[in-house]
């Protein structure tokens, strides 16, 4: 039968009809039957789904730790300063180590770092050239693997954060 609910949301009237015929009940076949016999496919299409998308989650937080170590290592080796010092540094501007593979953060980030002031002086810098390389070919490599362009790749970068931070 036809199930007519009446609610107010919000002072708008919204009239919901809901319709059973999607489930059959034959005369020799109870609700209870129909249900149990019906209920399962539910259930198989979570458990199908679910993992997949834990799967997925999995690989892309993989892919950015990864991203991040390789970050860490490259600025580490080529100016010569401790995974804490970069951290620390990063906290105090409000930054994680994967908003380096932003060009501009990077750029702010190795001015504070360094102590350089211009750009000019950034741009004749071997190691920020070096680094300035080694993050675009590692943002292009996890582009490529994770099927996103640049803003996708941040988006992905904020959600593990938030991620991160409920843990």
């Amino acid at each position: 039968g036809l199930v007519n609910q009446t609610a107010i949301v919000s002072n708008q009237v919204v009239d919901e009809t809901s319709s059973n015929t999607d489930v059959k009940v034959n005369s020799t076949q109870s609700a209870a039957e129909s249900y149990e016999r019906y209920s399962y496919k539910d259930n198989q299409i979570e458990a199908a789904q679910d993992p997949s998308v834990e799967e997925q989650l999995e690989e892309v937080a993989e892919d950015l730790e990864q991203a991040e170590t390789e970050v860490l290592n490259a600025i580490c080796e080529e100016y010569g300063v401790s995974e804490e010092e970069i951290q620390s540094l990063l906290d105090d501007m409000g930054l994680s180590v994967l908003d380096l593979l932003n060009p501009e953060n990077l750029v702010n980030f190795i001015m504070q770092l360094t102590g350089i002031t211009s750009s000019e002086e950034l741009l004749l810098d071997e190691s920020f050239l070096t680094i300035m390389e080694t993050m675009d070919s590692l943002a292009e490599g996890l582009m490529k693997d994770l099927n996103v362009d640049m803003e996708g790749l941040q988006e992905l970068v904020n959600q593990m954060e938030l991620v991160s931070e409920e843990t």
